[in-house]
């Protein structure tokens, strides 16, 4: 179903699975397995990870937990160690504790940006969602810590019944103090969680909050996503599929990493598949194969002519709603592909046909690696890999980093479609286009 990579492009890795928040919706699986609850990645251990993720040409690392500022001197042994091997890396934290001498060694390292967490418009919503009072306040602070430090801060806002009502004006608070994106997220557990019943939105409060999100951020000026994955039969209207649609690539694009070392597909998912502090990562990689062959997916979907497009929801929602990983996305409802494939296919078709001519480009900083099919890049503007067939691949080993080039130029490096290809590079960030 999907390419086989030789390591992940990136990485989640909890330091530490404390944290000063308790929230309801927490997805982290270790709240329902005291086992490994309490665990820290010390920076020995770190340095046993990082070594392995260099020699594999990871990409960028997400430092996560828990609280991560909860384990402060892993997280800034880390944010030097991952600087120093050119791994990039950004921070999920709830920024209560942050400490301006914090903010400007995360910036001096090179943190891209930091995600951080605000699910009610002030104290009284937050505090009851996240079970601490003063949390509010807290992340506050720290958000305005880290903007002063030059740090770029968004915002997940995860709703469930509890707080959705609240959505529009926790958007006006977070926009008010500088927040240029804001990820409206549903609530979803962890896979070993026993009931969610009452935290989970229906398909229909889904649809409704896209729509509500949709028109605020063009209103605020806001950035508007999502972190999960959304099976994208369950959106009412086509036309958020553009900002609302983002696929699993558990196992396809990446690993999660947790303070015992022990591997998963993803942060929801309590299934060790190994344990990177004693075995390699990409032989812990190799395990995730069932992952990117879609084994896990219901025969439903793999019968759906959108399952490229869409990638057939979360694996590990299915399982906590209908009880088993391989069933059907509880928020899906296959009757809407028949509705929108034609569409999406028309207008396929009429951006292939209005693709300009691209005679002169600049090219921007991008990674890059080998892979047995050709190749992967990953444009610094973007951040969203691009997988590259061996004539891609070629032709991007000869483009150099902020150097100008022509069309011309290139054109004989390889046998493939250059208008579609340059067209692809400029929409994902890789160049810009001169003439």
């Amino acid at each position: 179903m999907y390419k086989r990579l030789s390591a992940p492009i990136s990485c989640q890795i909890e330091i530490g699975t404390a944290c000063d928040n308790n929230c309801f919706h927490c997805y982290n699986h270790w709240r329902h397995e005291k086992t490994v609850f309490g665990a820290q990645m010390s920076p020995e251990e770190f340095d046993v990870v990082v070594e392995k993720l260099k020699n594999a040409k990871v990409f960028n690392v997400i430092l996560t937990g828990g609280e991560p500022l909860m384990n402060r001197k892993t997280l800034l042994f880390a944010a030097k160690k991952l600087a120093s091997n050119d791994i990039s890396f950004s921070l999920n934290s709830n920024l209560r504790t942050m400490r301006p001498d914090d903010a400007k060694y995360l910036k001096d390292c090179g943190i891209t940006s930091i995600l951080t967490s605000v699910h009610g418009p002030n104290s009284e919503i937050h505090g009851i969602i996240v079970d601490a009072n003063s949390a509010f306040d807290e992340t506050l602070r720290g958000i305005h810590i880290s903007q002063e430090a030059k740090i770029p801060v968004g915002a997940s806002v995860v709703l469930s019944p509890k707080n959705i009502g609240y959505f529009i004006d926790t958007a006006r608070t977070l926009c008010s103090i500088g927040i240029k994106a804001i990820y409206p997220t549903k609530a979803a557990c962890p896979e070993n969680c026993s009931s969610f019943s009452s935290l989970s939105l229906s398909r229909e409060q889904v649809n409704s909050f896209v729509k509500v999100a949709e028109k605020e951020s063009k209103t605020m000026g806001f950035k508007f996503d999502i972190l999960s994955a959304y099976p994208m039969c369950g959106l009412d209207d086509l036309g958020s599929i553009g900002c609302f649609n983002r696929r699993c690539f558990a196992g396809v694009t990446t690993l999660t990493i947790g303070a015992n070392g022990e591997a998963r597909a993803c942060n929801h998912s309590s299934d060790s598949v190994g344990n990177i502090f004693s075995e390699d990562l990409c032989l812990i990689w190799d395990r995730l194969q069932p992952w990117r062959e879609g084994k896990f997916l219901p025969e439903e979907c793999w019968n759906c002519e959108a399952i490229l497009l869409c990638g057939g929801g979360c694996r590990v929602e299915a399982k906590t709603h209908r009880g088993s990983i391989s069933a059907m996305d509880p928020y899906a409802n296959p009757k809407k592909v028949i509705e929108f494939m034609p569409i999406l296919r028309k207008k396929h078709l009429e951006l292939r046909a209005s693709l300009k001519e691209i005679k002169k480009f600049r090219v921007k900083y991008f990674k890059k690696r080998k892979e047995d099919f050709g190749g992967i890049i990953l444009p610094e503007a973007t951040g969203s890999p691009m997988f590259l067939d061996k004539g891609g691949f070629a032709i991007i080993n000869k483009l150099i980093p902020y150097s100008v080039v022509t069309a011309h130029e290139v054109a004989n490096l390889a046998e493939i479609n250059l208008p579609i290809f340059l067209s692809s590079l400029e929409t994902r960030g890789v160049i810009d286009v001169l003439e």
